[in-house]
């Protein structure tokens, strides 16, 4: 009776676990299927697939230049133009997906190839219009753009970034409010225009001024040949929600 009562306990275990590593290779299974439905196909922006586990928020985001690469760990964007990799541009843009948010990061940069290494960081503002959800974005219009800022690396070899405050984000030109309106009618249309006849700033609800690009700027010389670089990375920050 008690061989019995064991050997049924025994049963339930080896069930139990024999279910929960069925359901671990079926979840990983999926979260690879979904990873590999967002890749952009051609880009030279590669995600590494295999730094995704029970989470697909542990990609990395891998971006290479000639002279060298930038990881940033758990940032999704947009799909990307069909670039060559490595990356030989000297300024390369990519969107961040909506609601992706670029502060308060790390990101690791290889240069085993490198020397004076000098890595930057700036951000621009732009102005834009809501409606409760809808918004038009002047993002081709005049822009805050911030002073050069040096990233440091810590002692886990990495850079990490900064996080603005909202007296940083809503820095903006100093412009009239008529020049504000004939923008708005311009580049949004004269609804967008009619929204706005009472404002008496660029950050007066429906106005609002919020960061719109961020900037990642690498600059050093190349072991090889011993020619300068400058490579800037350019990261279109969606505004509104």
């Amino acid at each position: 009776m008690k061989y019995i009562f064991n050997l049924t306990i025994f049963l339930a275990i080896f069930i139990l676990f024999s279910c929960n590593g069925s359901q671990n290779t079926s979840n990983k299974k999926k979260i690879k299927q979904a990873a590999e439905s967002i890749n952009p196909s051609g880009a030279e922006n590669l995600t590494n697939y295999d730094n995704i586990n029970n989470n697909q928020n542990d990609s990395i985001c891998l971006i290479s230049f000639e002279e060298f690469s930038i990881q940033i760990p758990n940032f999704h964007y947009e799909s990307l133009p069909n670039t060559p990799t490595p990356i030989k541009a000297d300024i390369f843009w990519i969107t961040a997906e909506l609601g992706e948010v670029f502060e308060d990061r790390i990101i690791y940069i290889s240069s085993d190839n490198v020397n004076d290494l000098v890595v930057e960081e700036s951000y621009e503002t732009s102005l834009t219009i809501t409606d409760e959800g809808p918004h038009c974005d002047l993002t081709e219009w005049e822009h805050y753009i911030d002073n050069w800022r040096p990233l440091y690396k810590n002692h886990l070899e990495e850079y990490p970034l900064y996080t603005y405050g909202e007296k940083e984000s809503q820095k903006f030109p100093n412009v009239s409010v008529q020049q504000i309106q004939a923008a708005v009618e311009k580049h949004c249309g004269s609804e967008w225009a009619n929204k706005i006849k009472t404002i008496q700033s660029p950050t007066e609800y429906p106005a609002g001024v919020s960061i719109s690009r961020y900037y990642i700027r690498i600059s050093g010389k190349r072991k090889d040949n011993g020619l300068p670089f400058q490579k800037t990375l350019v990261i279109n920050s969606p505004m509104g929600c």
